[in-house]
């Protein structure tokens, strides 16, 4: 067996043991490098396997929040301008086509008035 592969099963054997809960052996043959690997992968074994609902609910309204202004930039990118953005408010055109109809039916009005007189 060479090196490589002594310690290749050396680091799989600590890996096990980690995994199986076991603390890193120190006075193991393994490189510094390597033990530090496999105490990152013990430290990370400990973690929680689910974010908090905290975590989650701020890493949505942080994703939905930079997705919104990706969408808005990419809108001004592409020609669009605010302005189109508030026409498209359907509040808005209810307002513009109320004043249209209204200045519609002032100029019949003053038509009518004329044409009276």
């Amino acid at each position: 067996m060479n090196n490589k592969q002594k310690k290749d099963k050396l680091m799989l054997e600590n890996l096990d043991h980690i995994v199986a809960g076991e603390k890193l052996n120190e006075k193991s043959e393994l490189d510094k490098e390597t033990k530090a690997t496999l105490e990152l992968t013990r430290e990370m074994t400990s973690w929680p396997k689910s974010p908090s609902k905290e975590f989650k609910a701020e890493l949505k309204a942080k994703l939905t929040h930079q997705v919104a202004e990706q969408k808005k930039r990419d809108a001004l990118k592409s020609g669009g301008s605010e302005f189109q953005e508030i026409l498209n408010r359907p509040a808005w055109q209810l307002t513009i086509a109320a004043i249209i109809a209204l200045i519609i039916v002032a100029i019949i009005i003053v038509i009518i008035y004329i044409v009276q007189h």
